[in-house]
């Protein structure tokens, strides 16, 4: 695998040929198998990245784009419904399956298959009804408030499914029946997208870490309180006058504050 992604990156001349040949299609069926089956262990995520990279240069032709049109013969070992699909079909229910329930941490990847749909969605014909719905359901996940805002470049999500969408409804729009139908009956949510804010609602706020000692009810003062006592004390005072040399006798009263000691 790894190796035919190098020489297809390459090598334009052997990637024009396989482009040209329906030996595409016969390349990209093993390869969605093999990344549906291995999408939940982690050990496999490199051979992941590997397989959609080669997708990535595949989508980027139109002629690959165009053949994803022929319907799908062969049965296939997945869990999906594939009754009446064609080779798009099968490339957007596996890509949806991969975002949904590969590990955390998987944004790189997500990146990818998602550009591979941006690439390849002006020249699907048509999609059935099952994958409209799952293409839909994506687009309102990706959209929730607590989604977008929850990483850095969740919003680059956002866009890319949002540039799927228009494309089918500007290049395939007749086609498309299913996709449009499921567009009108949840519209709720495209609304919705209008309404989304740069900033995150309370709910996505962090919590507030409570202080590390406990804060004294309002009004109430943070010392003991202590009782003052004011007393008053006199003092005598004796000097000799000015003239007769008679002695002046003086009282001074000076008040004194006496604080007792706070009551525990």
């Amino acid at each position: 695998l790894v190796l035919l992604w190098k020489i297809m990156e390459m090598n334009t001349v052997f990637r024009q040929y396989i482009s040209d040949s329906t030996f595409t299609l016969t390349l990209l069926v093993p390869i969605l198998v093999m990344m549906y089956q291995g999408r939940q262990e982690l050990g496999n995520t490199g051979v992941l990245h590997h397989a959609a990279s080669l997708l990535l240069l595949f989508s980027g032709d139109r002629r690959f784009a165009i053949q994803l049109n022929t319907p799908l013969a062969e049965k296939l070992p997945l869990d999906l419904q594939l009754s009446n699909c064609n080779h798009g079909d099968l490339l957007f229910l596996v890509s949806h399956k991969l975002i949904v329930t590969a590990p955390e941490r998987q944004d790189p990847l997500h990146e990818i298959l998602l550009s591979v749909m941006v690439n390849v969605s002006p020249y699907i014909k048509s999609l059935q009804m099952v994958t409209a719905t799952k293409l839909v359901g994506l687009v309102e996940f990706v959209s929730m408030p607590r989604f977008v805002f929850s990483a850095e470049r969740h919003h680059r999500l956002l866009f890319d499914l949002l540039d799927i969408v228009n494309n089918f409804v500007q290049y395939q729009y007749e086609g498309n029946p299913h996709l449009v139908y499921t567009l009108i009956r949840r519209r709720n949510f495209v609304e919705n997208i209008l309404l989304l804010n740069a900033e995150p609602t309370p709910d996505l706020q962090p919590p507030v870490t409570p202080p590390a000692f406990p804060v004294p009810p309002t009004g109430a003062s943070q010392l003991p309180a202590t009782t003052a006592t004011t007393t008053t004390t006199t003092t005598t005072t004796t000097t000799a006058g000015p003239a007769s040399g008679d002695d002046v006798t003086s009282t001074t009263t000076v008040p004194l504050v006496v604080s007792s000691p706070p009551v525990r």
